[in-house]
């Protein structure tokens, strides 16, 4: 279905504004947005090519645009291809194919040690957090011990129990006393 004049403009619009917001704050967004989303980014990736992010704000926007998800949105990247470049006929037969494949194997490789970077430090994670709670445990097993050796019934001498009597009857006439 054509869509009118104006909604082309408007949608344009939207895409040359989120370039402009990228291109204002490039370094900034992707680090906002590693922080509120957790993503890590290796150094693999920004040694390459330290713009790698630049983009990213944009690719986002037109990503959450595809109801398909990523499938739809690749989908798009290669009709605009087709469309608006020679990139599938301009390299000879095959080209296109070959630099497809290099850059998926690359970013393929990429995105595993990502993962398995991710595994370990969560691995990691989970080992000290499981060591915590051993300490504690040890240390509350340690402080029951030590309860359990303490006597709690203790043999005194007839002396002692007058001593301690004493001292019981002092503390409750005290107590008494502060009271009224």
């Amino acid at each position: 279905m054509p869509q009118p004049a104006n909604a082309k403009q408007k949608n344009s619009g939207i895409f040359f504004s989120c370039i402009a917001i990228t291109q204002s704050f490039p370094p900034v967004i992707p680090s906002i947005l590693r922080l509120l989303f957790h993503l890590k980014t290796p150094d693999l990736i920004t040694m390459a090519n330290p713009n790698q992010e630049r983009y990213d704000n944009v690719l986002f926007s037109l990503a959450q645009e595809h109801p398909g998800g990523a499938l739809e949105f690749i989908d798009t990247v290669f009709s605009f291809f087709a469309r608006k470049t020679d990139f599938f006929v301009g390299g000879g037969e095959g080209a296109a194919k070959k630099i497809i494949l290099e850059k998926f194997d690359k970013w393929s490789a990429v995105a595993i040690k990502i993962k398995e970077a991710e595994t370990k430090e969560r691995a990691e994670a989970e080992k000290k957090r499981l060591e915590r709670i051993a300490a504690k445990k040890r240390e509350e097993e340690e402080r029951i011990k030590q309860m359990a050796e303490e006597p709690q019934i203790m043999e005194i001498s007839d002396e002692e129990a007058a001593r301690f009597a004493e001292e019981q009857k002092k503390e409750k006439e005290g107590m008494f006393l502060t009271v009224l």
